[in-house]
């Protein structure tokens, strides 16, 4: 297996779009701000994309003195594609900008045992969106990522709880490849 995530899975991930957008500062110092004051820095994350956005909001959190988890924004779209047109990850990319984030938050889409490896190697949590699907839910599960994104919250507890009793009884699962191979 591998080792433990240096960072823990916050209870909470917040991801606040549109970067581009004229007033996006304004709103994460105002987000930052909030954060401090509120005192539940410890319990929450947030979703950047690239490193413009890491940089911006770890000023944010340095100017509002708090600090956050930071997690890595990985799409599907426009990732590399094998043959069968299956979306990958860029490990190398992941290499390169570990020391940027926290952890990552990654599409579904791009999920495998290389990138589940990717994350154990630099001891940095996964979280998988949208796991909205058994097919997703189960592969997520089965390659032990730390948190899984979901519309579909209740059914995906009641799933995941009569899979645990499954382990419980029988053993743990077999690790399998996820839905990109």
């Amino acid at each position: 297996g591998r080792p433990p995530p240096a960072a823990t899975q916050p209870a909470t991930t917040l991801e606040l779009k549109y970067h581009t957008r004229p007033e996006w500062p304004a709103m994460l110092a105002a987000l930052y701000g909030a954060v401090a004051r509120s005192g539940l820095a410890d319990q929450l994350g947030v979703v950047a994309e690239g490193r413009a956005g890491a940089a911006a909001h770890r000023a944010a959190q340095r100017a509002a003195k708090t600090r956050v988890p930071i997690f890595g924004l990985l799409r599907d779209v426009g990732a590399r594609r094998d043959s069968a047109g299956r979306p990958h990850a860029d490990l190398s990319a992941l290499d390169a900008d570990a020391a940027l984030y926290d952890g990552w938050s990654v599409s579904v889409k791009l999920l495998d045992s290389d990138l589940v490896a990717a994350g154990g190697a630099h001891a940095k949590p996964l979280s998988v969106w949208v796991a909205d699907g058994e097919a997703e839910l189960e592969a997520a599960w089965r390659l032990g990522v730390e948190s899984v994104i979901t519309n579909r919250p209740r059914w995906a507890s009641g799933v995941m709880a009569r899979w645990r009793r499954q382990c419980e009884r029988d053993g743990p699962w077999p690790q399998q490849p996820g839905p990109g191979g």
